[in-house]
């Protein structure tokens, strides 16, 4: 009989890549997304122009 709630070192593996892909990912979503973020729509165009960013 097979337990469910064990799985295999392969999905074991998948998913701990996953969640060392998002880390980085977020980490450079933060870092881009800075100089804007507490901005008001008016300063963000008035910076960045009227596309934005």
């Amino acid at each position: 009989m097979t337990e469910p709630w064990k799985q295999s070192w392969e999905a074991t593996a998948v998913y701990r890549a996953g969640v060392r892909g998002c880390l980085p990912g977020g980490t450079v979503g933060d870092a881009l997304g800075h100089p804007v973020e507490f901005g008001s729509p008016e300063r963000i165009r008035a910076t960045h122009g009227p596309p934005g960013p």
